[in-house]
């Protein structure tokens, strides 16, 4: 853990500012340490669940499985180092923010190596490595595998369900069986995610029909009403973003609770550009709606400096400068913000729209 903590903290030190929640934060020293000392926690704990929950069959070569866990660390060493080497910006979840061919590539290594050749040793294990047979046998095997038993909604120990873990992971072999089983396709998760929000966050077009097929509404709430589209733009998703447009996910949907945003304020936050054009080709897109700080998508595009973004806004039919010349998107107070990036063509951008 020692190794991947240095390594997070190099990450840290080189920034100067995160995002969190669309808005920009400075990294004072303080806010260095607090993120530092949130992230060794966090590998504490993970360290603490495997500890209560991860027990080992006879057949386990120790050595292979050793050298597997040293494997995924340093993937994820790897990882910060690729950031810090290309200055990746951070958001809360830093695993997503960029969408270079190299850091999926690091991204997918860190998968395959999670996906070992060491059998499952539980039904969750199962569902996340697609293995079909497990269920199969352990069906013969057990009575409470049917269709009346409640043994499909179990949850693991981080809170996972069987049917989320297969997926979030596109096994749609063991999505198939299991919903042909009595799995419940729209059950919650720990976290008040269903199945269909995991798929539509991994970008799993066929895990997503399997479960529109099972009659799940595609605009179901999940946590503080994050629907599946919220999902896919905030991953940067945009042939997801698509499918589910034409499977009638409603575009202009607002989160509940402390956000209010809608899935074109994820993609101008994050700078999510093949997510947005997904969005802003559609006609029946609002842009102009605000979130619970009263910005709209286009304030943090400008913020942000994400240009191409910030003119796809404002060439959409629906784009409109408030009336008021006091709300934090009119132009006028628009022109006052002083952008991450590109500020000469932002202000440039600006100019010229009406008001």
């Amino acid at each position: 853990m020692g190794a991947q903590i240095e390594s997070f903290g190099n990450l840290i030190k080189a920034k100067d500012a995160i995002m969190e929640r669309g808005v920009q934060v400075n990294l004072t020293p303080e806010k260095r340490t607090t993120l530092v000392n949130a992230e060794t926690k966090r590998l504490r704990e993970e360290i603490d669940k495997v500890k209560k929950c991860w027990t080992l069959s006879p057949q386990v070569d120790l050595k292979k499985e050793k050298e597997r866990l040293e494997g995924e660390i340093q993937q994820l060493n790897d990882t910060y180092a690729f950031m810090l080497d290309r200055k990746v910006p951070l958001t809360e979840d830093y695993e997503r923010v960029s969408n270079s061919v190299e850091f999926r590539e690091l991204m997918e290594q860190r998968r395959q190596l999670r996906a070992s050749d060491i059998p499952a040793r539980t039904v969750w294990q199962a569902a996340e490595k697609g293995e079909v047979s497990f269920f199969t046998d352990e069906l013969r095997k057990k009575p409470t595998f049917d269709k009346e038993s409640k043994f499909w909604g179990r949850l693991d120990e981080a809170g996972n369900g069987i049917l989320h873990l297969a997926a979030a992971h596109g096994k749609k072999p063991v999505v198939q069986f299991l919903l042909a089983n009595g799995a419940d396709p729209v059950q919650l998760d720990s976290g008040g995610y269903t199945p269909l929000h995991w798929a539509a966050k991994a970008g799993y077009v066929d895990i997503i029909q399997e479960l529109l097929n099972a009659k799940v509404d595609p605009n179901i709430s999940g946590y503080r009403g994050r629907t599946s589209l919220h999902q896919a733009t905030a991953s940067n998703q945009a042939l997801m973003v698509r499918f589910l447009l034409k499977q009638g996910a409603k575009i202009n949907v607002q989160a509940e609770g402390e956000s209010k945003v809608t899935p074109l304020h994820e993609v101008a936050s994050r700078g999510f550009l093949k997510a947005a054009e997904a969005l802003l080709d559609n006609p029946s897109l609002d842009v102009n709606l605000t979130d619970k700080r009263n910005h709209a998508p286009l304030y943090y595009a400008v913020s942000q400096g994400f240009l191409e973004i910030a003119a796809l806004i404002v060439s959409h039919p629906s784009w409109k400068c408030p009336t008021d010349a006091n709300d934090p998107n009119h132009v006028d107070r628009l022109m006052q913000i002083e952008p991450t990036q590109n500020k000469a063509e932002i202000q440039g951008l600006l100019k010229g729209l009406p008001k």
